[in-house]
């Protein structure tokens, strides 16, 4: 039986342990395994943790030219399956839970999930329906590999019937704002916006303010009668000079109480 101090070759082995990949750590412990003694392994696995089975096969692979020279890192086989392969029925769970919850052109690569459906609220549909436990961060990446994103509504749609002067009606502007603005006379833009309560809403964008301190507003958005409502109207103008541009923009509201 051969003895050694095992002592000088911890500190090698627990470099072996933490800087070498799965297939030279494997193979390098069971060397140092040999290299302690017989009966040593015991050690090996005190000191780095790895286990008995993992022992045999760096002694296997040890023992393999064709396994040594690959440039493979971990068996074949080794690994964590695939999502789709632990649950093959995943992608035709995900596609009725999102089922009436997403848009887009059918014949279109792209489609998008409502915001309504989050990826936490798929996630435990998926649970507690289909006893599929997975995290919301694989969701996502399986909704990508899917053909779909989460967007916000457009606003594309047109209520009515379109004019079909459309075209022409904007093609006459832009041609006499230009004509305008060559003769150096100013042209004003008046958009009038969706109407809004007033009142202390909640409204969309953001501000600076103090760490954890964000303005607060009313939890609803019901109209306060007595303060009625309001249509925002946005004007801009242009005034070209030769080498100076000035543009100016412009908000007003317009009582609708």
């Amino acid at each position: 039986m051969n003895i050694i101090n095992v002592t000088p070759f911890d500190k090698l082995v627990s470099l072996i342990n933490n800087l070498s990949n799965e297939k030279s750590k494997r193979i390098l412990l069971s060397k140092a395994a040999e290299a302690y003694g017989n009966g040593r392994k015991d050690h090996i696995v005190g000191l780095t943790g790895v286990t008995y089975p993992t022992l045999i096969a760096g002694k296997t692979d040890s023992e393999n030219d064709a396994v040594i020279s690959n440039n493979r890192i971990r068996r074949e086989g080794a690994g964590r399956k695939p999502t789709t392969e632990t649950y093959p029925n995943i992608i035709e769970a995900i596609e009725k839970i999102i089922d009436g919850n997403t848009y887009g052109d059918p014949s279109k690569e792209l489609h998008w999930v409502a915001s309504t459906l989050s990826l936490r609220k798929i996630s435990n549909i998926l649970e507690k329906d289909y006893f599929i436990t997975i995290s919301y961060v694989k969701i996502s990446q399986l909704l990508t590999d899917m053909g779909y994103s989460k967007q916000v509504n457009q606003k594309m749609e047109q209520v009515g019937i379109p004019s079909p002067d459309r075209n022409e009606q904007f093609e006459f502007i832009d041609h006499t704002a230009h004509e305008y603005l060559g003769n150096g006379e100013p042209v004003i833009s008046v958009d009038t916006k969706k109407k809004e309560n007033i009142g202390n809403f909640k409204n969309a964008g953001a501000e600076y303010r103090k760490m954890k301190n964000p303005r607060t507003v009313l939890d609803h958005d019901f109209p306060i009668p007595e303060l009625g409502k309001v249509a925002p109207i946005a004007s801009m103008s242009s005034i070209t000079i030769p080498g100076l541009s000035i543009l100016e923009r412009t908000m007003t509201h317009l009582n609708l109480q």
